[in-house]
């Protein structure tokens, strides 16, 4: 009868250490999960690009996604037009910030490393406040 109650309380002990192990492990693996899928994107899926101001840019995806990138710190030489983005990625996917690698072509000779701060996918309602007229695509300008 002793040892029926030490196993009982042995096996309460070891379900109870394994639910917490899981529970750990599931909070873990939420922290670790990427951003939705839609608000991922593809490098060979840019379109286009264009510098909004000094610190801010667009890029064009597909045919209708756009996504602002902010930078931490002006860069004069964003707005040129002779200046030649480059984007690049590990796997060839953006989900975040830490995901896209920047630099700019300023000639053939100098080229300026960016980091990006923030990476956001624009809602149709900031695609209609910005205006098209304003976003990558009205002068086909190609990274």
């Amino acid at each position: 009868m002793i040892a029926a109650a030490l196993e009982n309380a042995m096996d309460r002990k070891v379900a109870i250490a394994i639910a917490l192990l899981m529970g750990a492990v599931s909070a873990a693996t939420a922290r670790a999960a990427p951003p939705a899928s839609s608000d991922c994107f593809s490098l060979d899926r840019v379109q286009d690009w264009s510098a909004a101001d000094d610190q801010t840019l667009y890029l064009k995806v597909d045919i209708r996604d756009y996504y602002r990138v902010v930078l931490p710190y002006p860069v004069k030489p964003l707005r040129s037009r002779s200046s030649k983005l480059v984007m690049e990625s590990r796997d060839g996917q953006v989900c975040g910030a830490n995901d896209l690698g920047l630099s700019l072509a300023l000639s053939p000779t100098q080229t300026l490393t960016l980091r990006a701060d923030t990476v956001t996918r624009l809602s149709d309602a900031e695609v209609t406040a910005i205006g098209l007229e304003n976003l990558p695509g009205r002068f086909h300008r190609r990274h």
